[in-house]
């Protein structure tokens, strides 16, 4: 049987996944892993270079792809609700608790914006709408206040030694993409208690559920050992 994408027997192997799958739970050898890397330095001492680079397939072909894949059934096909969730890696989506009332609307709403263009007035009008007080994000005005001149390189470097050149949150150690946070958001602390070493991506989701995040970094620097300094008031 010709192995392709229109037959049963490619189907069955796609559907192989995980625990399913006949490798599951193995590592290739050594030996193996050298085989392969001689194999394909081989490959490239004799010149090779992959035919399709700068290419593109014919109509012809673009029909057949099409015709293959005609009866091909994708894994998430008719999965709803919790079926579809088990398939994901946090059991979460990002339009998590949408009802279909919710998708309509949307749609609805979609539907008369589209070739729509604001005018210049309208513009500045959403942009006063959301300014200050008025956006969600507002947090007191607390981004215009200065940070206290001991929040300087010497403490935030003592601060990423101590926790290891690692994200707090995440767990990724990467020291050209990282910040030091206040995670109890006042610019004038400098008690080390309070700053821990966050990435990047990181760092920008904090700024959301902030009384969330206070707790939950109070907890965690009490965890590893530390303990605010009574002396910083």
């Amino acid at each position: 049987m010709v192995f392709k994408k229109g037959n049963q027997l490619y189907k069955k192997r796609r559907r192989k996944k995980g625990k399913d799958n006949f490798f599951y739970g193995k590592h290739h050898s050594e030996e193996s892993k050298n085989k392969q890397r001689v194999a394909w330095k081989k490959k490239y001492e004799e010149g090779y270079t992959n035919p399709w680079k700068g290419k593109h397939p014919t109509e012809e072909t673009i029909q057949k792809m099409r015709e293959a894949k005609k009866d091909y059934i994708p894994w998430n096909n008719n999965l709803h609700g919790v079926e579809y969730l088990r398939h994901l890696p946090n059991g979460k989506i990002w339009c998590d608790g949408f009802t279909k009332e919710t998708d309509e609307r949307i749609a609805k709403y979609s539907e008369k914006l589209i070739g729509r263009d604001f005018s210049e007035e309208h513009k500045q009008k959403i942009s006063d709408s959301r300014w200050g007080k008025d956006n969600p994000a507002w947090a007191g005005g607390n981004s215009f206040h200065p940070y206290s001149p001991n929040f300087n390189r010497k403490l935030k470097k003592e601060i990423a030694i101590r926790d290891n050149f690692t994200c707090q949150l995440c767990g990724m150690k990467n020291p050209d993409d990282s910040n030091v946070h206040h995670w109890n958001y006042d610019k004038r602390e400098t008690d080390s208690f309070y700053f821990v070493y966050t990435c990047r991506k990181c760092n920008a989701k904090l700024n959301y559920n902030r009384e969330q995040w206070e707790k939950y970094f109070y907890k965690h620097q009490v965890e590893k050992g530390l303990m605010p300094n009574p002396l910083h008031g």
